[in-house]
């Protein structure tokens, strides 16, 4: 009895103390503690770290509102020792018991935790996002966009343009396990169909709609990870054979696959779902040491190397490994391809890991990353391909950055010459 009181105290002592030792420890002693201890892996998963300003709101006005009782308890909880480990063992926790009941429904897919907006896929071992509703805005969006595309492949005849649409894990791929379970489901079959539809109504020979191609869950997740909504390797050379050969680029033989020894990946469908998922990672085996790349500073990066990648954190490769091995997230002009023709190359995400492709088919290529989510950009496609001389033109996202861009850059497909 009198040890079992002992080691209750101690426990209680340890939770009630841990925080503000913890916090002491590394804001005043400075000390270098493993990440897995501190609170810091937790600020990769979904509740984990939270913004917590206690001197700004310590007012009688932060008290009356609340934020500064609301301040204090993130910044308490910010320093909670082992706190990444305490999410994910919650997490798993509840997704055994949701398993468990799977049991009797038999669900090919079920929530990461109870409210959590990724599932489970475990005949696959592997995690997407849940769908949405299908709405009215969005194909009116889509069908803005290849609207002003029409009319730029229009104006520019002697020019190839590319759509290509992917398919992303994160609640839009080809074959969701819960486009049945939500009730007019936004699928990628409705939103491909649609958009190719109203792209081939305007008959533009030199406009080509390509996208991720119709599969089942076990290869579609051949060509994208596990726990990100990012194509891997074989994913990004599926892509880039389909349109090198829609645009005539020269098409390149980039060889054999190989593990990137001693890495894992634990993506961005992961990290919210709250499932330590971490998977094995590939590249090609492939000499891009002849193509440079220069940003609007004038600074020239060798696209053989990978600088984000090197510099990061053991922890920081494992959460962000596709943005950082595939760090062209820059506008840049790439020089030094093997192929004959000026390329532009606008995209999101996804063409991080394309672009040192399509710039090896190319003689220069023009790197835009105005398709990304949030960005937003001053360049004009009318003037930029003028001044130029581009002959190619690739535009790959996935489809709700397609439907944000007009609202985002409404001058970019500003026809400057009417």
């Amino acid at each position: 009895m009198k040890i079992r009181d002992i080691l209750f105290s101690a426990l209680l002592c340890i939770f009630l103390c841990g925080p503000g030792a913890l916090w002491a420890a590394q804001e005043k002693l400075h000390l270098d503690l493993p990440s897995w201890f501190t609170a810091e892996d937790a600020q990769y998963l979904s509740g984990g770290i939270s913004k917590a300003n206690v001197k700004q709101n310590l007012t009688v006005e932060g008290f009356e509102s609340e934020q500064l009782q609301e301040a204090l308890e993130n910044k308490i909880g910010n320093h909670i020792p082992l706190k990444a480990a305490a999410i994910l063992e919650n997490a798993k926790l509840q997704r055994n018991v949701i398993a468990l009941s799977n049991i009797a429904f038999d669900w090919e897919c079920y929530p990461t935790y109870f409210g959590s907006e990724q599932v489970y896929i475990p005949a696959q071992n592997a995690l997407t996002g849940i769908a949405v509703k299908n709405d009215p805005s969005f194909d009116e969006g889509l069908c803005s966009f290849a609207d002003e595309l029409v009319r730029l492949a229009q104006s520019f005849p002697d020019v190839d343009f590319e759509m290509y649409i992917v398919g992303s894990n994160d609640g839009i791929s080809p074959c969701n396990p819960t486009y049945s379970l939500v009730s007019n489901a936004r699928t990628f079959n409705k939103v491909t169909s649609r958009i190719t539809e109203y792209i081939n109504e305007y008959s533009v020979p030199n406009l080509h709609c390509s996208y991720t191609a119709e599969c089942d869950n076990r290869s579609y997740y051949d060509s994208f990870y596990r726990c990100d909504r990012h194509w891997c390797i074989n994913g990004t050379l599926e892509a880039y054979h389909v349109i090198v050969s829609e645009l005539d680029l020269l098409s390149i033989d980039f060889g054999s696959i190989s593990p990137i020894e001693g890495q894992s990946f634990c993506g961005d469908v992961a990290r919210p779902g709250r499932a330590y998922l971490a998977e094995p990672v590939q590249d090609i085996n492939y000499d891009f040491s002849n193509l440079s790349a220069r940003n609007k500073t004038g600074s020239i990066q060798n696209l053989s190397e990978h600088p984000d990648y090197e510099r990061a954190s053991k922890i920081n490769r494992l959460f962000n490994f596709y943005g950082l091995y595939y760090d062209m997230n820059y506008d840049a002009t790439i020089t030094g391809g093997k192929g004959d023709k000026s390329t532009l190359l606008v995209s999101d995400s996804f063409g991080r890991s394309l672009t040192r492709l399509i710039a090896e088919s190319s003689d220069t290529t023009f790197r835009s990353d105005a398709l990304f989510g949030e960005k937003r950009t001053s360049k004009n496609a009318y003037s930029f391909i003028s001044q130029n001389n581009v002959e190619a033109v690739i535009f790959v996202a996935k489809p709700g950055n397609y439907v944000s861009f007009l609202e985002r850059n409404p001058n970019y497909f500003k026809n400057t010459s009417e």
